[in-house]
């Protein structure tokens, strides 16, 4: 070893592979953006990969082998890998690949697991469509016309009047809006005008909910991880202050709208 002088160790391995960056480069494909391992999900891929193929069969090389291939060139077996440029492009594209819907959700789902992790919003142009549902059916609409509700504390009237996005109700709100670029219903203005009480209904109901309130209390924090302790004071307060009030009628104004409640609607006083 010469004074003054250093030696630095590489494995052959870690060489980048010019085979790789050919296959790569020169490929129509776009491997990053395949996904693999799902097959499921696979129609979300714009090219479908033929594991039967003769030269495979030929050569005995499996599935699993294929894959992983794949995999060195780029594609993904976790949805959460995926750029947020991928994932937007798949979201877009369900309308066309996913017609039906059957897997809308199940996208949905995994997408918002990817802003959860990497606090990357989707880039959404203005003509995506997402499925969601309004009057009982469900279909792709506008996205600048979709809401997401967490829970529905809206009448019936109010809620039918706009698409709702077909995702899981108790979600951070606020959150799945952000996302998605969609509307929500947390700036609605509702004032009840009058209503006729049932009291002797709302009496009995109310007693009854104060002796079984012990158990849902129990229900709601065994959904509650142990260390979340203010999301369990906020549980202990909401059952705590809980009452239900059942009326013949009820009319309200809610965002300068004036309708009657049709019978099992209810809304927060």
């Amino acid at each position: 070893r010469i004074k003054g002088s250093s030696y630095f160790n590489r494995s052959i391995d870690d060489k980048p592979s010019y085979i790789k960056y050919q296959i790569i480069t020169k490929s129509p494909y776009i491997f990053s953006e395949l996904f693999v391992n799902n097959e499921k999900l696979s129609f979300i891929n714009d090219f479908k990969i033929n594991y039967k193929h003769p030269l495979f069969e030929k050569y005995d090389i499996s599935e699993e082998e294929i894959n992983n291939l794949l995999l060195g060139l780029g594609a993904k077996e976790n949805f959460e890998d995926f750029s947020i440029e991928r994932i937007s492009k798949i979201i877009t594209g369900l309308k066309v690949k996913d017609p039906k819907g059957k897997n809308a959700q199940k996208i949905y789902k995994l997408a918002f697991e990817h802003y959860r992790k990497h606090k990357i919003e989707l880039d959404l142009k203005d003509d995506t469509f997402l499925f969601s549902k309004k009057d009982d059916e469900l279909y792709y609409f506008p996205i600048d016309e979709v809401y997401y509700t967490a829970n529905t504390t809206l009448p019936k009237k109010i809620i039918n009047q706009h698409p709702i996005f077909y995702f899981p109700k108790r979600q951070a709100e606020d959150d799945v809006s952000l996302f998605f670029g969609i509307h929500n219903f947390k700036n609605y203005n509702i004032e009840i005008k009058d209503y006729k009480l049932n009291e002797i209904l709302s009496s009995k109901l109310n007693e009854y909910l104060f002796e079984i309130k012990p158990y849902l209390l129990s229900i709601r924090l065994n959904k509650i991880s142990a260390g979340n302790q203010k999301q369990k004071n906020t549980e202990v307060n909401f059952l705590k202050n809980l009452k239900i009030n059942l009326c013949h009628s009820i009319n309200c104004n809610i965002n300068n709208f004036f309708i009657e409640l049709d019978e099992f609607d209810f809304i927060k006083s």
